[in-house]
């Protein structure tokens, strides 16, 4: 999981966001409501489509809103998330009733460490360790 998350206001325009976030600057960008939780996913390139005009704020084109992950989460379980959303990557909450986002995680990152951990448990196993 990363920490170093971007995070804007969901009511930010397009126009502003563009200007931020050129479309190779970042995948995504974390939206979050007025009291800072986590309101969804900003995609960047969807972003800077022309789908979007200027001044309407970023919340009209927020992906995953309903679909966070939680810190306690296995990475089987992260896996199990992101085939279940077809997303590339999650935000990361510490909780479904405080929503404060603590990070993202991408489904790249997340396969990799579960074949890593599948491996070394095999060489466990075969007495490779």
């Amino acid at each position: 999981m990363r920490h170093d998350i971007k995070t804007v206001p969901g009511d930010m325009s397009f126009a502003e966001f563009r200007r931020l976030f050129p479309p190779e600057s970042t995948a995504q960008v974390v939206a979050v409501d007025r009291d800072g939780c986590y309101a969804g996913l900003v995609i960047v390139a969807e972003a800077h489509s022309t789908q979007f005009a200027g001044e309407a704020p970023v919340r009209s084109a927020l992906r995953q809103v309903h679909d966070a992950l939680l810190p306690n989460m296995n990475v089987q379980e992260a896996v199990a998330a992101f085939d279940r959303t077809e997303a590339e990557a999650l935000a990361v909450i510490d909780s479904h009733p405080s929503r404060r986002v603590v990070g993202i995680l991408t489904e790249a990152y997340a396969l990799r460490r579960y074949s890593n951990e599948l491996e070394r448990r095999r060489r466990e196993f075969m007495g490779e360790a």
